[in-house]
Formats: structure tokens, C-alpha cells, sequence
């Protein structure tokens, strides 16, 4: 199990990631923030900074982050391991 660090102490894992976008525009991240607290499927792991990217989990959850989606990236390409292709 891979854990990927999406800031203050926080964690998920790599495996039930199914997209990191970036929360820079407001229109393409504001309403699947808000449906998903509507549906309580959010999470804010912002520890109180501005969102920086949206995680969206294979369970329907959306976990928002104050790391940059490229940082998110880059470590979860760190994470998985290479095939070696």
C-alpha cells in the first residue's frame, strides 16, 4: 500500500486515486466541490490554506488539498513503481 502525502499530515493512498486536477479555475473545480459536500463525500485537507487541487478517490470522495496538483503528481509517479517498459 502506497502511500501518497497530500500536505499537513495527510495521506491516501495511491491505489484509489482516479484523478488529481488542479483547483486554479474556479469553474472547472467549484461544482464538483460543492456537489460533493452536498453528498458529504468532501474532505478538506487544506489545514485552513487555499485549495490548490481536487483528488477524486475511486469511492466517490473528494479530498481538496493545498498541495499543487503538479506536486501531487510528482509524487505519485514517485510512488508507483516503475514496469521497467
Amino acid at each position: 500500500m502506497n502511500l501518497i502525502p497530500i500536505g499537513f499530515g495527510s495521506y491516501v493512498v495511491a491505489s484509489r486515486i482516479r484523478s488529481i486536477t488542479p483547483a486554479d479555475h474556479k469553474d472547472s473545480c467549484e461544482k464538483p466541490i460543492r456537489d460533493a459536500v452536498l453528498l458529504r463525500r468532501c474532505i478538506y485537507a487544506t489545514n485552513g490554506r487555499r485549495r490548490r487541487s481536487a483528488i477524486r478517490l475511486d469511492s466517490g470522495h473528494l479530498v481538496v488539498s493545498a498541495v499543487p496538483a503538479g506536486v501531487l503528481n510528482q509524487r505519485m509517479n514517485e510512488c508507483i513503481p516503475s514496469t521497467g517498459k
